[in-house]
């Protein structure tokens, strides 16, 4: 098996994706490519001290589905490098953390009641029967 390689790609809608690819040699002479573990990279600028401080969050790429290989037409990517060594450490750590983090929510000891569930739209929710009057008759709530 070949080695894998980790990159940073950015995509041509402004996507920001660290993954592993199996091969990067003529990357552009393939119809597409199929990437391992990508991972989407949002960049946030914070106010901190007076100045603007830039960091970023990393995210499943896509994150409902359970497939750890996803394949990207190669017109639709912009550029590929190598990402720092920082980048890769924390990408290996975000992934790393995600297996232990999805082990760990397979566990029944660890599921949740529909008790706690219920609970737990409460709190989100509040009482409902506390805010219908400061509701905007036909306003809706949605939970996501």
């Amino acid at each position: 098996m070949k080695e894998l390689t980790k990159k940073f790609i950015k995509l041509n809608n402004g996507e920001n994706i660290i993954c592993c690819l199996d091969q990067t040699d003529k990357l552009f002479d393939n119809k597409s490519v199929h990437v391992i573990d990508p991972v989407v990279i949002h960049n946030i600028r914070v106010p901190r001290m007076g100045m603007i401080v830039e960091t970023f969050i990393m995210r499943p790429w896509i994150p409902l589905s359970t497939d750890d290989v996803a394949e990207i037409q190669t017109s639709s990517i912009t550029a590929v490098c190598d990402p720092n060594e920082k980048i890769i450490e924390q990408y290996e750590f975000f992934l790393q953390d995600r297996k232990t983090v999805e082990v760990q929510s397979n566990e029944p000891e660890e599921m949740a009641s529909e008790e706690n569930y219920e609970e737990f739209i409460q709190s989100i929710l509040g009482n409902r029967e506390d805010n219908e009057e400061d509701e905007t008759p036909g306003q809706k709530r949605i939970l996501h």
